[in-house]
This record gives C-alpha cells, structure tokens and sequence, in this order.
C-alpha cells in the first residue's frame, strides 16, 4: 500500500515534468546565430521540444509531427552536426515512414544530406559530420547504422544526385 501511493506521486511527478517539456514547444532553434526549423512544404511549421532529460540527442514523431531534441547532448556536437541532427529528425517528422528501421534510419540520414547539399553544405562541413557519426555504436534496435558505416552512407548520399 506504502509503495503504491509511493510510486502514483512518482508517476504524477513524471507526467508533470515531462508534460511541462512538451507544454511549451518552439518553433526554431538558434544554431549559428541563424534560426532553423522544420517545416513541410505547405509551411506547417513542426513544434520542436527541448528536453534535457532525453537519453538521445533527438527523436520525433509524425503522428502529429514533432520533434524533441536534448540541448545537453546537441550541444557535444559541432554546430553543423547539430544542424544535420535537426534535419535528420525534421525527416521523422514530415516524411512517411517505410518498412523497417534501418531502411527509416538511413533515409532520414540521405535526404538530411541533401537537403543540407542544397542549402550549400560545402564537402569540408559534410565531411565534419561524417568524422562525428565515426564514434556512434548504432544499434539494430533502432536502425541507426555502427557510426563508420553511417558515415560512409552519408558521404554517399552527399555526392550522390
């Protein structure tokens, strides 16, 4: 019994914390002195939480579109890691998903690239990003690529047309 109401204050003290985060969502986020955002192309912009608790550097959802970033953990990346994070989720947010996690995972990281290409991501700043992804472990759970092949799938899709 002690333990039960114990454990219902913990849970009201969570949903709070968590509903708190989620209470208040921006719409861009500051990353070399330049406002970013993520939005479809009909200019519905995505809401995007910051959450410092997130065991992940982000995660996001199309059901309804948003995206939720840790701000400590972007904040161990170079600024264009961080832009290529916000894309790479920004892809989640607004694309349909397909079949598996990898296929997922792999998509979101090709049409971050490219999206980024087009915005003049020169090959010294993708190749910084690639050199960031070398250290990430990947997981099947996932479907985030071991960090050398994530890399290497993002040079690809940078140079590929």
């Amino acid at each position: 019994m002690k333990y039960s109401v114990l454990l219902s204050i913990l849970i009201g003290c969570l949903l709070s914390t968590t509903a708190q985060i989620h209470a208040n969502p921006v719409y861009s986020v500051n990353i070399l002195n330049r406002p970013w955002n993520c939005s479809f192309y009909n200019g519905y912009q995505v809401p995007i939480y910051l959450d410092p608790n997130l065991n992940n550097v982000g995660v996001a959802g199309n059901s309804p579109p948003h995206i939720v970033l840790n701000p400590v953990v972007m904040n161990q990346f170079s600024p264009n890691m961080q832009i290529f994070w916000l894309a790479h989720e920004c892809v989640h947010a607004t694309y349909q998903p397909v079949s598996t996690n990898e296929n997922q995972e792999m998509t979101a990281d090709c049409i971050a690239i490219k999206q980024l290409r087009q915005l003049n991501l020169s090959p010294r700043e993708v190749n910084e990003i690639a050199w960031q992804t070398l250290p990430l472990l990947g997981s099947t759970h996932t479907g985030h690529l071991p960090g050398p092949l994530r890399a290497q799938h993002i040079m690809q899709c940078y140079m590929s047309p």
